[in-house]
């Protein structure tokens, strides 16, 4: 979702600050949800690259959190093995 909400401060500067606010706010959720120090460092990179008013690097510093969060995601929805009780 960040990655579209970038991608559309690009696409229609006349709404650029609204959209900016929703960034702020996704960011601040984002970065209350995930743990992964990976992820964290990113999404401050990602900010400090909107603050610089580089969307084109925050784009590109998103697309390499994908993976991450894809790794995230997949182990987690790997169930453990249970243990036969001895």
């Amino acid at each position: 979702q960040l990655y579209v909400i970038v991608q559309s401060m690009l696409m229609d500067p006349t709404t650029r600050d609204l959209v900016r606010q929703h960034y702020d706010e996704t960011h601040d959720i984002l970065v209350s949800l995930f743990k992964n120090q990976d992820v964290l460092e990113g999404l401050v990179a990602v900010k400090m690259l909107i603050e610089r008013d580089c969307p084109f690097g925050a784009l590109k510093k998103i697309r390499t959190l994908f993976e991450i969060e894809n790794e995230l995601v997949s182990s987690k929805s790997t169930p453990e093995p249970v243990k036969a009780p001895a």
